[in-house]
């Protein structure tokens, strides 16, 4: 049979038991919020991932763009068709007699490129003052960059 003391030490339990309970349903109620919070935050910082991965694609899509068209560019002063529109000290065939032929070599290439010498047939005098030329001095071609 029980006795009263067995009683009262089986009701001391239960009552701490029940204390741990409700304080474990407060802690599971505390972390349930933090989760949505962390939850929310997360999803934020996905959609920030997102947005920066989409604007590193931009930037590097507008990169191989300008280089694309640097290399169009190139491409154009270096084609033979643009070379073949040579300035009046050259001659039709080639270098006027006084010119020499010029090679430039660089020390971790071994190849030799043979380069024309052009000398323009005079150089503008720019006046003194540079701050009095007026745009009728100075004509600079357009180049589109973007």
């Amino acid at each position: 049979m029980l006795t009263i003391e067995q009683v009262r030490s089986l009701d001391g339990k239960v009552r701490k038991a029940l204390e741990v309970i409700e304080s474990l349903k407060k802690e599971n109620g505390l972390l349930r919020t933090r989760l949505k919070e962390n939850q929310a935050h997360i999803q934020k910082l996905e959609s920030m991932i997102s947005s920066f991965k989409n604007d590193q694609r931009e930037i590097e899509e507008g990169i191989k763009d300008v280089l694309s068209q640097l290399d169009v560019l190139e491409d154009r002063l270096t084609t033979p068709e643009q070379n073949a529109q040579v300035p009046s000290s050259v001659s039709s065939e080639g270098l006027n007699s006084s010119d020499e032929m010029k090679t430039a070599n660089t020390e971790t290439d071994s190849e030799v490129q043979a380069v024309p010498a052009v000398v323009p047939e005079a150089e503008p005098k720019l006046p003194d003052n540079p701050g009095s030329l007026s745009s009728e001095d100075v004509i600079a071609p357009e180049l589109e960059i973007f």
